[in-house]
């Protein structure tokens, strides 16, 4: 992923696949072993490392997002304020 710059991805379980999708483009598709379950911890995405860094947006669907719907959701999260606001991990680093 990006280091130091919006971006929006977006994973899709579908059957037994996983869709990685980065500014609405596939970069990547995965078989799972096994399903995914709610991870109900604080801050983490994984079994270990917490989360670091910023989100401006988080949404969970039940549903695998059409691909139309996944594009329609970046152009409009593209014309936010925020991915022409200056990367607030360095601002936080020059302070």
């Amino acid at each position: 992923f990006p280091i130091g710059r919006w971006f929006h991805v977006t994973l899709i379980v579908r059957g037994g696949l996983l869709e990685i999708y980065l500014d609405a483009k596939l970069v990547s598709t995965t078989t799972l072993i096994g399903m995914p379950h709610m991870n109900l911890g604080m801050g983490r995405f994984g079994a270990v490392n917490p989360f670091s860094g910023r989100m401006a947006n988080f949404r969970y669907m039940d549903v695998a997002v059409p691909l139309p719907v996944l594009r329609d959701l970046y152009a409009y999260e593209r014309a936010q304020s925020f991915y022409r606001d200056p990367d607030p991990m360095q601002e936080d680093m020059a302070a």
